[in-house]
């Protein structure tokens, strides 16, 4: 079973070299490296055209995808593509992959023809220093559509997971192309939630994802680019980017008493992250007027999502 590697990047050049530095430093190469530029992105080409003599002598071919439109669902649709192994693991262009990524994530494959989808740890690293925390329950939707995370500070043994996270991940190479990455996610960046909607559309074809913690990579603060700013607590199109698209992908999962619930919860309670009403209230208490434009560009996405949803 062989295996390639995704990283889609735009205008990190820096965090690229460092990301494949530790491509090809893998206790199991690659088959090959599939890397998206935009052909815009001059300073990437650069780096790419001065990095790929200093590369170590390997088997991995390097694979440049360039790309002409913004966006990394499209980056991805492009790279899995030209993908010719069994499996393809997908990380960030400002993540260091541990020296056994590859090993550990092929190793998870081999266990069961239902596995379709395995994925990892990320240790985020804020200012240059890592914050250690650990919890048992990563990668959930719950029944009425709270999404819960936790990748970057899970622990424990291999689990079963709903969605994995984009920096650490790997799926059947077939799975993919069948399924595609999804083109109605909203944003010119990121393209928050993409992962959400592939796992559950893996998960209703009876697959497997399996959420390991000792696969791990570092995974540094990236400068963003577009409108993907997701570190500014109110950004208007963001904002309503982010939870357009986990509306959407929730909406495809639930049936129909559980959308009903999803909305009155999402609504009356929300998160942190998309508020609803208790959590406006708790800001408010706190001083944090920010919470009420935010409020109202999380209602903006959420109907939004509910409108693609009705179009799907």
């Amino acid at each position: 079973m062989d295996i390639s590697v995704l990283v889609p990047t735009y205008n990190r050049p820096e965090d690229l070299e460092r990301c494949l530095k530790a491509v090809y430093r893998q206790t199991h190469m690659p088959k090959e490296v599939i890397v998206t530029v935009r052909v815009d992105d001059d300073a990437t080409h650069d780096l790419l055209a001065r990095l790929l003599p200093q590369l170590p002598q390997s088997p991995a071919e390097l694979i440049l995808v360039d790309l002409h439109e913004p966006g990394v669902v499209q980056a991805m649709n492009k790279g899995i593509g030209v993908c010719t192994a069994d499996i393809v693991a997908i990380t960030d262009d400002d993540a260091e992959p541990f020296p056994d990524w590859l090993e550990r994530l092929r190793a998870r494959f081999m266990e069961s023809n239902e596995v379709v989808g395995v994925g990892g740890r990320d240790l985020v690293y804020h200012n240059g220093t890592y914050q250690e925390r650990k919890v048992k329950k990563v990668g959930k939707l719950l029944w009425y559509g709270k999404m819960i995370g936790n990748h970057h500070v899970g622990s424990g043994a291999p689990s079963d997971a709903d969605f994995l996270k984009g920096v650490n991940c790997a799926y059947r190479t077939d799975k993919l192309k069948a399924i595609g990455f999804e083109k109605r996610l909203l944003g010119k960046g990121a393209q928050v939630h993409w992962e959400l909607v592939l796992g559950l559309a893996l998960r209703r074809m009876g697959g497997r994802l399996i959420y390991d913690p000792e696969i791990k990579v570092n995974h540094y603060e990236g400068k963003r680019h577009d409108v993907d700013q997701r570190q500014t607590f109110v950004h208007p199109v963001a904002t309503k980017n982010m939870v357009h698209n986990e509306t959407y992908a929730v909406l495809t999962h639930l049936k129909s008493l559980q959308i009903f619930v999803f909305f009155f919860w999402a609504v009356m309670f929300g998160t942190t992250a998309s508020p609803g009403l208790v959590q406006i209230v708790r800001y408010l208490l706190k001083g944090k007027g920010s919470v009420v434009p935010r409020s109202v560009y999380c209602f903006q996405g959420r109907v939004m999502g509910l409108q693609t949803w009705l179009k799907h």
